[in-house]
């Protein structure tokens, strides 16, 4: 594993990492914490609800930008989001691939990227 990153958590379907502190490089970062999930669905209705739970949610969320991309030929559903009181923001991607359903989710604390340079 990278010095940069930490497995916060791993279930048999997603897995969970962080940049917190005591890992090797973290007081380069100061105190922003940056968390990437990867989970891969059982199947497409959990796949979709998941998807769909997340773009019609209103519980402490504004949505930004929802769009459809395509990735080196992988058709992808991007929504970006940010909590309602501006302390986090999320990026949001699910997307098939050889027959199975993922979701990267990455998680920042809201920042500008020169807060974060200066902490260097």
């Amino acid at each position: 594993m990278s010095d940069w990153w930490n497995v916060n958590q791993s279930t048999n379907d997603s897995i969970t990492f962080d940049n917190r502190n005591n890992m090797p490089h973290s007081t380069m970062r100061g105190d922003k914490v940056i968390t990437l999930s990867l989970t891969q669905y059982t199947d497409i209705h959990t796949f979709e609800s998941k998807e769909k739970n997340l773009k019609n949610s209103s519980a402490g969320y504004v949505i930004l930008n929802n769009e459809n991309i395509t990735i080196e030929g992988i058709k992808v559903k991007f929504i970006n989001s940010t909590a309602s009181n501006n302390t986090k923001t999320f990026l949001d991607y699910y997307f098939q691939k050889n027959g199975k359903y993922y979701s990267i989710q990455i998680v920042g604390e809201t920042f500008t990227v020169n807060e974060l340079l200066i902490k260097q």
